[in-house]
């Protein structure tokens, strides 16, 4: 048994012990236990690089820990734990930790806190972007840019609407992503606007060469990873079509044989 796994084990005795109850202790101290499965959390998601049922039980304790904040009245703190148990798991559990983020964006919410619930949407969308994942990662977005439509902070939202974009073009929806640009243009700056039309207008006509020079613009290599490999996955796909459309054909010359000629001498 590793050391971490014995730290994690020593943490959820002294957890238990904050959760009972005696003649001289009337009531819980569910503060006390929830940092010691947060603690347990920890030194398991560090164990499960060997052993993936570290991570299992590191899920669990996380949980455990966001559960008892909350029941405590601490929300900020079990938003914090959700963030913390995420950034641990998502080498190992990615999908896990995506989950976790958008727990920790709906308790942010509930606390009237969109600025942050919204960071954590954003991150959620990266980890499935990662996976390939588009329509958890649309999802994710649309609540990010929601959260900070209902804060009135409208500034990230033009870089939301092209990331919405790039997402429904990944996922060959010309009719969502064309929708996505009608529904939030009004959010996107001048330069911006002209590139992702001339972006639109090139996937409407099938016109490959307007595409990858749309997606030359640098704001949209100015955007996070995750969407500049989106962008430049577009680019490489209609580069190949731009190859296979200009690359000469073979010809096939019809030999008639004539049977006189053909005989065999």
């Amino acid at each position: 048994m590793s050391s971490k796994v014995k730290e994690a084990e020593q943490c959820l005795k002294e957890a238990e012990k904050y959760l009972k109850t005696s003649m001289f202790k009337w009531k819980p101290d569910f503060d006390s236990a929830a940092n010691e499965y947060q603690k347990a959390g920890t030194f398991a998601a560090i164990s499960c690089m060997k052993d993936m049922n570290n991570c299992n039980d590191s899920v669990k304790f996380f949980e455990k820990a966001c559960a008892l904040f909350r029941e405590n009245g601490i929300p900020d703190t079990a938003a914090l734990s959700m963030e913390r148990g995420a950034k641990m798991l998502e080498p190992k559990l990615p999908e896990k930790a995506a989950e976790f983020y958008l727990t920790a964006a709906d308790i942010a919410m509930l606390e009237s806190k969109n600025h942050q619930a919204a960071e954590f949407c954003g991150n959620a969308a990266r980890i499935y972007l990662k996976l390939k994942k588009y329509e958890d990662a649309i999802d994710a977005v649309n609540k990010q840019m929601g959260l900070l439509r209902e804060c009135e902070d409208t500034r990230p939202c033009g870089r939301l609407v092209v990331c919405q974009v790039l997402i429904h073009l990944t996922r060959e929806d010309f009719v969502a992503a064309q929708k996505a640009f009608n529904d939030g243009k009004s959010y996107v700056e001048d330069d911006e606007l002209y590139s992702l039309t001339q972006l639109l207008t090139g996937f409407d006509e099938m016109d490959s060469k307007q595409i990858i020079k749309a997606l030359e613009h640098p704001f949209i290599k100015s955007l996070d990873t995750e969407y500049t490999k989106l962008a430049r996955n577009i680019q490489q796909k209609h580069g190949a079509m731009i190859q296979s459309t200009s690359a000469p054909q073979p010809t096939h010359v019809e030999e008639t044989v004539d049977d006189e000629a053909g005989a065999l001498l």
